[in-house]
């Protein structure tokens, strides 16, 4: 009795019919029984080969924004055994740095949120084999980094790049006297002269302040 695999990268099969995983695909082992001197009969039987697959090898965000990454083809009742989550981090004001994004697991998925500009790896353990999925988050930038605005006016600072509504920032003037802001981003000018307003991005409790990596100053001109 004999046995080949037609795809020996798919699989191999030894002279016991003992079939060996190789990698993905599909492959067709066939086993001949000689019967006698004059005859035989022959098998075949259709084998595919599927391995854990990210749904995505990399993905770009920006801040704000989340996506769900899924590691598929993973046998029945077989889980992810670690997920795991590395990146580097965004400049945060007198804090050094922290990550610019977060994952949530669950089971064979994991969601990806973005904070700030950084870039990262996200990778899946199954057995010892490591399966990996690239993150880049985007900078937001501030759209418009001068303006100039009559006493008594007001403009509105835009943050562009980003999935963050406006209230999520942090905006501070520095002479209260020229221009004022609240909390949306709204400047209104009070005063004849020159100034600036920085802007910040609120993350959590634990890093309230994080400077705009492109810069966060928008400068205010009051005829």
């Amino acid at each position: 009795m004999s046995w080949d695999s037609s795809k020996k990268s798919v699989a191999e099969v030894d002279e016991n019919g003992v079939v060996s995983m190789k990698g993905p695909g599909t492959t067709k082992i066939t086993g001949v029984f000689y019967t006698n001197s004059k005859g035989y009969a022959k098998v075949s039987a259709t084998v595919t080969v599927k391995v854990p697959k990210m749904s995505k090898s990399s993905v770009t965000l920006i801040p704000g924004q989340k996506t769900k990454i899924t590691l598929g083809n993973m046998p029945k009742g077989k889980t992810v055994d670690k997920w795991e989550l590395s990146s580097w981090g965004y400049k945060v004001r007198d804090e050094g740095y922290r990550e610019g994004i977060e994952k949530t697991e669950n089971g064979n998925s994991c969601e990806i949120t973005a904070f700030m500009e950084c870039g990262g790896r996200l990778t899946a353990t199954v057995d010892g084999d490591t399966f990996a999925c690239d993150i880049e988050v985007k900078a937001p930038k501030i759209k418009k980094t001068e303006m100039k605005i009559n006493k008594g006016k007001s403009s509105k600072i835009s943050v562009g790049g980003t999935k963050f509504k406006p209230n999520v920032f942090s905006y501070v003037t520095n002479d209260y006297a020229v221009a004022v802001v609240d909390e949306n981003g709204k400047v209104t000018a009070v005063g004849s002269g020159a100034t600036y307003i920085d802007v910040y991005l609120y993350q959590t409790k634990a890093c309230p302040r994080t400077e705009l990596p492109n810069g966060g100053r928008v400068m205010i001109t009051v005829p």
